[in-house]
């Protein structure tokens, strides 16, 4: 049965070669076979017994562990609206600094505002059940590798940005063994904006985290 085997290897083509693979391709191939003898032991001729064993059997995501099945539509749904409460936070949180600093921090919090806005209308206009329906296999090991590196990116942006800080605006004082000195609240504010806006940063890495966990909220069952 060459030609099963090549359909077998056809579902394979996509993944690695690990152990875990080769047992599941081993049973596949081994399960359709006696699919096709059954149904050939039951009248019918190979053709048809090859296309019946294979019918339901299009894809194997499912049966690779670290592989979920979500309605990916739904989850793209939830996830814009996340966006919008997020980019609001942010907006809402950085409208004083615009009296003490630049706007531009602010004016991308609100462009960013505007888009998932935009899209989440757009997304909650199509109500229909073929489009909600429409799933897709999502590979958890990607995501959670997603995921991880984002903190590790944002935790090494912000101990960057905030060493610089700390350099430009106190090294010298260190250096010359001079006081630091914060003359008035204004200054007092331009040296704690400093340092609070690239934590704002964070909703980015929370904005992730919350994705891979509406994931199993929208699975299959």
């Amino acid at each position: 049965m060459k030609d099963l085997e090549k359909y077998v290897d056809r579902l394979f083509e996509n993944y690695k070669k690990t152990e875990e693979t080769e047992d599941l391709r081993e049973e596949i191939l081994s399960n359709l076979e006696a699919r096709i003898k059954d149904n050939m032991d039951s009248g019918l001729e190979y053709k048809k017994a090859y296309k019946e064993a294979i019918k339901n059997i299009q894809s194997i995501d499912m049966f690779i562990d670290d592989n979920k099945k979500i309605y990916i539509n739904r989850f793209k749904k939830e996830l814009a609206q996340i966006g919008v409460l997020y980019a609001l936070i942010g907006w809402i949180l950085t409208i004083p600094l615009r009296l003490i600093f630049k706007s531009t921090v602010n004016n991308i919090f609100m462009i960013a505002l505007i888009c998932t806005g935009i899209v989440y209308l757009f997304m909650i206009y199509k109500k229909d059940d073929e489009y909600l329906s429409q799933t897709s296999t999502i590979d958890m090991n990607d995501i959670n590798t997603i995921k991880n590196y984002t903190w590790i990116v944002w935790g090494i942006f912000v101990l960057l940005i905030m060493i610089v800080n700390f350099g430009v605006r106190f090294a010298s004082n260190i250096w010359f063994s001079r006081p630091i000195r914060i003359d008035g609240p204004y200054q007092f504010a331009m040296i704690a904006g400093g340092f609070f806006i690239p934590l704002l940063s964070i909703i980015i890495p929370l904005f992730i985290n919350r994705a891979c966990k509406l994931i199993n909220e929208y699975e299959v069952n």
